[in-house]
């Protein structure tokens, strides 16, 4: 699967920002940019126990890190997390991956990974690490603005096929695109193998509408409910042992 061929290994940081390129921009930018571009509340998948039928159903790979919101305006870039709290100064070195993305202005939906072990999502080290990992990469799955031409009615497969031709351009490591895979059944069987958190179907001609929604479905794994389980457990233990 694509998430799982990232090399586990450390990495250069690439390509640097070009000149005049501002990465992390300041209190007073961040309020300009939200006031002509304001932050989209984001789309939430709600949970289902099988994988619906029909062919106007795609699926993606569930990867564990941060759902991020990347905000290209001009000579800035800012990244905001899930809430639309400023990580900009956390995660700088994607700030300046996103430097390449060929368009005037631009609103991605994606999520922040770090990997580990043999490429595969490591939440642990994007908590432990967060902005010093050396292997974070930028996972977009959804384009919610472009060039100030709002996306948010337009199909998903056109908002996706727009955003999969622009991140080819940009040919960034660090800057990836989210695919699409054909037998839904299959990815999430490959993904209990690999301990991966699951999968999340969308409908391909539904908008993109603030909040939950049953137009995008997310299944998890036995796997990676039974590791957060057992992780939650000795986090609470410790807790109790702080306590006595």
């Amino acid at each position: 699967m694509t998430a799982a061929n990232h090399d586990g290994g450390g990495r250069s940081e690439g390509r640097r920002a070009p000149a005049g390129f501002e990465v992390g921009a300041g209190a007073r930018h961040i309020r300009r940019m939200l006031k002509k571009h304001p932050f989209i509340p984001p789309m939430l998948a709600t949970a289902a126990r099988a994988i619906p039928a029909g062919p106007e159903w795609t699926c993606e790979l569930k990867l564990d890190g941060y759902r991020v919101q990347a905000h290209v305006e001009g000579d800035a870039v800012t990244l905001f997390s899930r809430n639309g709290n400023d990580l900009s100064r956390r995660f700088r070195t994607i700030l300046s991956a996103l430097s390449s993305f060929p368009a005037r202005s631009a609103i991605l939906d994606c999520e922040l990974v770090a990997c580990g072990e043999k490429g595969r999502p490591d939440f642990d080290r994007l908590v432990r690490e967060g902005g010093r990992c050396p292997d974070l990469s930028l996972w977009a799955f959804d384009l919610l603005m472009l060039d100030g031409r709002p996306m948010l009615k337009e199909a998903l497969g056109f908002r996706r096929d727009r955003l999969n031709r622009l991140l080819n351009a940009a040919d960034e490591e660090r800057l990836q695109f989210s695919p699409e895979f054909a037998d839904a059944a299959k990815l999430l069987a490959e993904a209990e193998k690999r301990g991966l958190e699951g999968v999340v179907l969308k409908k391909r001609e539904g908008i993109y509408a603030s909040g939950r929604s049953r137009e995008w479905l997310k299944i998890k794994t036995k796997a990676w409910k039974e590791k957060n389980a057992r992780q939650r457990a000795v986090l609470f233990n410790r807790g109790r042992g702080a306590g006595n």
